[in-house]
């Protein structure tokens, strides 16, 4: 990367984001609205993730499907609103043994696979091509995150968004490829990493060991040579989801993330919080309490000049699926975290 690119992705620190989930409805029906998009602006967000995905109406990119995401790119760009385009395995028919096919790791293949092809030579340049207003895209989502059985058996599939390194590592270069050979460039964040406290180990906890080893495979089976295909670098952060966090206890996981990173890519890419969010609930985090933790996030953030957007997860409450994260109630009415993210100066 050069450093006139350097310089352009830190200048975006640390801006405010968010992201609402499904754009629209399996028939098309917009829910990310134009009412929806003046309360993001309200909000004060300048960024707005959102998910380029398949449905159970249009399981292809057929026109009336890419014809619905043009018109919410027109919702946004309205409200002055920039887009970061997230592209998944929602985004192209598969399955996690089609990803994970010929994985360095229980294969011993190389971690490239039609599947990674297509999902870029295909689903992805056809989504770039069309959409040239969407400068950021961000590349998968939580590759590191499993549920079912722990990575490394051959027959056992992880569950959940899993990708081995090798495979990730091949995702991003191919993803990179069709990104630069467009005129302008587009960016590419690497899929969001996913951080928890799990252990209470800042390192592990931000999922450094899985950078560590997607950097590796790189370069020694997906042909990086001496470049890294990203631009920034994605992370998520679920510190103490359904409870009060004190700025002590938060601040040595984006540390220690900024530090282990920089450590790896000495280019100091900017680092963006794709996702991070606390949820409501009755006996656990109250709605204080989210906004006590939303301004604590923005404070520490506002001293990571590192760090770019932050994209809070997410702008309304889901009850029927258990998502209580947001900053507006599921009754549209705003919770005082709203105002809390509105009035916090980055």
């Amino acid at each position: 990367m050069s450093l006139g690119l350097a310089c352009c992705l830190l200048a975006l620190a640390p801006q405010k984001g968010i992201q609402d989930g499904w754009a629209f409805d399996d028939r098309l029906e917009p829910i990310l609205t134009p009412g929806v998009a003046r309360t993001m602006k309200d909000l004060g967000a300048r960024w707005v993730r959102l998910h380029f995905r398949l449905n159970a109406t249009h399981p292809a990119w057929d026109e009336p499907l890419l014809e619905a995401y043009e018109k919410i790119l027109g919702t946004l760009k309205k409200e002055k609103l920039e887009v970061l385009g997230l592209v998944t395995y929602e985004s192209h028919p598969g399955t996690q043994k089609d990803w994970i096919e010929n994985s360095a790791e229980v294969h011993g293949g190389n971690g490239d696979n039609p599947y990674l092809r297509a999902w870029a030579g295909a689903t992805f340049r056809r989504l770039l091509k069309r959409y040239p207003s969407v400068r950021f895209w961000e590349i998968w989502n939580e590759p590191n995150c499993w549920t079912t059985h722990p990575p490394g058996e051959r027959d056992r599939l992880p569950g959940q968004y899993y990708l081995y390194p090798s495979n990730f590592a091949w995702l991003l270069k191919r993803a990179h490829l069709e990104a630069s050979a467009l005129k302008p460039a587009r960016k590419i964040v690497s899929g969001g990493l996913l951080g928890a406290d799990f252990t209470g180990d800042p390192v592990a906890d931000t999922a450094i060991p899985y950078l560590r080893d997607t950097l590796k495979m790189g370069r020694e089976k997906a042909e990086w040579g001496g470049t890294v295909p990203v631009g920034v670098w994605g992370l998520h952060l679920y510190i103490r989801s359904g409870g009060l966090v004190a700025a002590e206890d938060f601040a040595p996981f984006p540390a220690a993330f900024e530090r282990e990173v920089n450590s790896l890519d000495p280019t100091k890419r900017s680092i963006w919080l794709t996702e991070i969010g606390w949820q409501t609930d009755k006996g656990g985090l109250s709605e204080e309490g989210q906004a006590a933790n939303v301004r604590m996030l923005l404070e520490d953030l506002s001293k990571r000049p590192q760090y770019g957007p932050v994209f809070y997860f997410k702008l309304r409450d889901e009850p029927a699926a258990g998502l209580n994260f947001g900053l507006v109630r599921s009754d549209g009415a705003k919770k005082p975290a709203f105002d809390a993210y509105r009035s916090a100066r980055l």
